[in-house]
């Protein structure tokens, strides 16, 4: 078995686009974390639970607080982009989503 050494050992043109790609779909996501914060963080948007009752729910497990909190499981999110604190999952979504194309 011969060794390679590092010199002989670069990336491929379909690697060097997909480097591309995730590069830009990590920049694009990080931005909408960082507007999608902005926005909640200000109060731009209304968020789904209120920050003075937000302490609640800190000691509950997932289950008794999706309960509380009348929130559905899995991708109900998406139908609750209008309030500020879910609104940060769009920039999550894409950060997750990058790496499949």
């Amino acid at each position: 078995m011969v060794e390679k050494t590092s010199a002989d050992l670069k990336a491929g043109p379909e690697q060097l686009i997909y480097a591309s790609i995730l590069e830009k779909g990590m920049l694009v996501g990080l931005v909408i974390l960082f507007i999608t914060f902005i926005i909640y963080a200000f109060g731009i948007m209304k968020p789904y639970i209120p920050l003075d009752q937000i302490s609640q729910y800190w000691s509950m497990n997932v289950h008794d607080y999706l309960h509380h909190a009348k929130i559905e499981g899995g991708w109900s999110w998406v139908r609750m982009l209008g309030y500020g604190d879910f609104l940060n999952f769009i920039g999550i979504a894409i950060l997750a989503g990058v790496t499949i194309l």
